[in-house]
Formats: C-alpha cells, structure tokens, sequence
C-alpha cells in the first residue's frame, strides 16, 4: 500500500476525532464542577456523609480536605487548596484574623459535640496506672464525687502517662483540651492552673496539628489518653470517659460557665464556650451557588449527624460580624426566614 495513503488516513483520522472531541466537549456547569468540602478533621465522617448523599442526589461529584480548623483558614486563605465550602469546629477560624479579605462574613451553626478523653484497650493494657484513671473518672462521674475526680485529674497529668493534646494554634481541640484542665482545677482543687502546670511540669503531653493525627499514637499504645471529639471518637471507634456537663463544652446549661475560662498560646486567647460545627462558604470559594446548594441540602439532614454523636440544632445559629448590606444575596433570606437564631458579633 502507498505509504502516503496510509498517513494521509492516519491524518484524517485524528482531525476527525479532535473535532468529534469539540464537538461532545461543553463547558463545566454547576452539575459537573466538584464540590471541595474542607473540614475540621474531626468531621472528616460526617463531611464524608453529607457529601455522598448530596452527590447521590445531585449527581455532583465531591472532595473532602481535612486538617485543624485553624490551619485549614489559613490554607484556604492563601488558597492552597481548593474550597466550596469550609466545615469548622471553631467560628473564630472563619473571622479576618484567620481567613484575612476571605473572610465570609458570616458562618452557620448546625450541631453541637463534647469533648471527651478517649483511650483504647491497647493504650491503658500494660499501664495500671492508666488502668485506674479509667476507673478514678467512671466512679468520680457516677458518684459525683470531687474527690474521686481531683485524684482523676491528678493521676492524668502526673507524667505517669501519656496525654494527647493537639496544638491550640492550629486546632481548636487543642486549647480545649487544656481548657478542660482548667476548669477541671476550678472545681476540684480550687486552683485554676493546676493540673495544666502539672502536665506541663511532668511533661506528660504530647502534640500534634491536630487530635487525627494523633490517633495512630493511641490505638498502638504509644499515648494512654488523648483529648478529643465524642464524635470523632465514636467515628473512629475508641473507647472514651465522658466528662461531667461543667467541663465538656457540650451542654447548653453551662454555655455562660465556660466563657469565664480563657487559655493563651502564642500571644492569642482562647475563650471557652459551646462545642459547635460551623459552616460557611468562603469568598474565594471555587463555587459560591454550589456552596449554598450544599448548605441547603446539609440543612434539611441535620438529624442525621446524630449517628455520629453530635447534638443537631433544632434551630441553627446563623452568626454575622459584617453589616447586613455585604451579606450575599442568600444570607439575607436565612435572615428573613425566621428559621436561623441570629447572632450579631465583633470579629
């Protein structure tokens, strides 16, 4: 066969199939462009969850990043990675300080968790001193008992074992953490500072970016305990002491109890208060309709979240710190709906 027939087939062949190519090829609407969910990495289940059901129904496809809340407003911020919408377990993490002119202006409240101290079998096994913490706290809450729960506090932070503690400046579980310390001196020990100096003086915790991180450490034994989400530890299926209502940023009874606590860490205060999981969409968001198309969805499964351990809002938070005016166009419909308690604050 002439070789000059061939190429000239060949030739052909490709022209007609990049124009086949054109042809087929549409640009990205809002169905085909990726739903990028960035969450806390606690929530790394529930996001998983939420965006799986709304890609079944919408036929969107999703992405889930994770890392400290405050790490990933940073990350966002200078767009390392690419969002629609940003799941945080801390509101502060969506203000200017953290986000700068991405800052959204506003962030949703939808559920609220509790921190716990998890462990598993194979983290108190060889320990009896991690042994008995379990059976100092379980006794102390089921008595309510001061005494039991100071020598708790006591035998956790005496350097005796290990204790996860992730870092605040990065995750909001981490100055929680020590949070709980605090007030766990407060009401124990009548001294606020204790039990952290004790750790820190019997350099009994250790620390990561964020509690996820720090999981691996715990289910092979290498930390005993490790302060962190009841969802989180029920998502990852560890074994967990549930602290008294005064000290696990989970019950509304205490909401006013826990903002009298503060923790510093690199010339920031932490304040304590409620446990809840935020959302919003960011303004560099890759797609702010897909964004609030997800929100609604999220918003009308809500009590699904109580499979995961949190508390859902029976009326959701919706927090503002810019005026009205700068609000998207969706914003002040929540606003108007009646639907949403409406908090007006300083960021």
């Amino acid at each position: 066969m002439d070789r000059n027939i061939v190429l000239g087939a060949v030739v052909i062949a490709i022209v007609v199939g990049v124009v086949a190519g054109l042809l087929l090829y549409s640009p990205p609407n809002n169905t085909s462009t990726p739903l990028f969910i960035s969450v806390a990495d606690a929530y790394t289940g529930e996001a998983s969850y939420l965006g799986g059901s709304f890609s079944k129904a919408t036929g969107v496809q999703y992405y889930v990043a994770s890392g400290g809340s405050f790490a990933l407003a940073r990350q966002i911020a200078a767009g390392s990675i690419p969002t629609t919408v940003f799941m945080s377990i801390s509101d502060k993490a969506y203000y200017p300080s953290f986000m700068g002119n991405y800052s959204p202006g506003w962030a949703i409240g939808i559920a609220t968790d509790e921190m716990v101290i998890a462990y598993t079998d194979n983290s108190i096994a060889n320990n009896p001193v991690a042994q008995n913490i379990v059976k100092l706290f379980e006794e102390g809450i089921a008595e309510n008992s001061s005494a039991l729960l100071a020598y708790a506090f006591g035998n956790l932070t005496s350097g005796q074992v290990r204790v996860g503690i992730s870092n605040p400046l990065t995750d909001p579980a981490g100055f929680r953490g020590w949070l709980v310390l605090q007030i766990a001196g407060y009401l124990y020990a009548h001294n606020e500072s204790l039990y952290e100096e004790r750790m820190l003086l019997n350099k009994g915790n250790v620390t990561a970016t964020n509690a996820a991180e720090l999981v691996p450490a715990l289910e092979t034994g290498n930390i005993q305990f490790l302060f962190i989400y009841k969802s989180a530890a029920v998502s990852k299926h560890l074994e967990y002491i549930e602290l008294p209502p005064q000290l696990n940023f989970g019950s509304l009874q205490y909401a006013d109890f826990y903002k009298q606590f503060v923790y510093v860490a690199g010339g920031q205060k932490f304040q304590g208060g409620l446990i809840i999981l935020w959302i919003s969409v960011p303004k560099n968001s890759n797609n702010p309709d897909l964004g609030f198309q997800f929100i609604n969805f999220t918003l009308k499964h809500l009590n699904d979240l109580a499979q995961f351990g949190m508390t859902p809002l029976q009326k959701p938070i919706l927090e503002i710190w810019v005026p009205q005016n700068q609000l998207p166009p969706q914003i002040q419909q929540y606003l108007s709906s009646g639907k949403f308690e409406v908090i007006n604050v300083s960021a």
